[in-house]
Formats: C-alpha cells, structure tokens, sequence
C-alpha cells in the first residue's frame, strides 16, 4: 500500500508544479473556490491513476521483483511521460495537432484550467 502512495504523491506533486508553473488562478475571480476544487481535482486524480497504475503493474511478478519505493517513484514519473506520449504531429487548419495520449491529456488539462484562469 505505501508503493500506491509514493506513486500517486511522485505523479501528484510533478502535476501540481505543471499547472502552477503555467497557470494561475486571480483572486479577483467570483468562482475561485470551484477553480480551486477543479485544480486539485485534476492533481488528486493524476496522483490516484498513478497508484493505480502501480498496484496494477506490481501484480506482475518481474515488476514485484523491483524494491517496492524505487518502482513506485517509477511508475510516478512514467505514468507522467505516458501520458505526455506523442506519436506524431499533423497540421490541421494552420494549427499543429499532436496524435497521440498527450492530445487527450492536453485537452483535460486545458479543460481544467480554463475559465477564469489566465497564462502568466
């Protein structure tokens, strides 16, 4: 059990450092708390699929094999460039479109931090 926490914690601290790093939220904004809630909601989630990911992947004896906090610190920071996978680049109306999971991962993430939130 503590392998899905180092997992989640690793994966939940590298996604709230993007989203900071990026985006910010004014304390002008009348639904800051609702931000607020979709912001950690979206780290809570990455941290949790995370572990999941590990307590699935330890199942697999070769992977059990690995000491427990080193594969969970693993999995991570994989589960992070999984996510972040691009196989390729096409151009769609004079914009690039990444092809890949990161398309996806982009898309929630903007949905995430979208609203009143502005770039820095």
């Amino acid at each position: 059990m503590a392998g899905f926490f180092v997992a989640a914690l690793t994966a939940g601290i590298l996604t709230l450092l993007d989203l900071d790093r990026t985006f910010y939220i004014p304390s002008a904004t009348p639904q800051k708390v609702l931000l607020y809630l979709w912001w950690w909601g979206f780290v809570v989630a990455n941290g949790v699929l995370a572990g999941t990911l590990y307590a699935e992947l330890s199942l697999y004896e070769p992977f059990a094999a690995i000491q427990q906090p080193v594969a969970a610190f693993a999995v991570g920071l994989s589960y992070l460039a999984i996510l972040r996978l691009k196989f390729s680049t096409f151009t769609f109306g004079g914009k690039d479109v990444p092809f890949g999971v990161e398309a996806f991962y982009n898309a929630i993430k903007d949905f995430v931090t979208s609203g009143s939130t502005e770039s820095r």
